[in-house]
């Protein structure tokens, strides 16, 4: 890495990026943190938890409405 690149860097370092990964993905990931050292590991998992919980939940909700038995008209 070049010096310039790492004046870069450390100006990113705070910024906020935002990846798409499917469920099958996430659960991946987390068995592979499960693995490290807790004290490495503790803060990402709780991170990847607190930002998939709402979107787990809102797939769920849509799942069960998709699934729902459709009233007689």
């Amino acid at each position: 890495m070049t010096e310039e690149t790492k004046v870069v860097d450390s100006t990113l370092d705070n910024e906020i990026l935002t990846f798409q990964f499917t469920v099958a993905a996430i659960n991946g990931l987390l068995q592979i943190l499960g693995q490290a050292p807790f004290i490495a590991s503790a803060g990402f998992i709780n991170d990847i938890q607190r930002q998939a919980g709402p979107q787990v939940d809102e797939l769920v909700a849509k799942k069960e409405t998709k699934d729902e038995p459709k009233a007689a008209t």
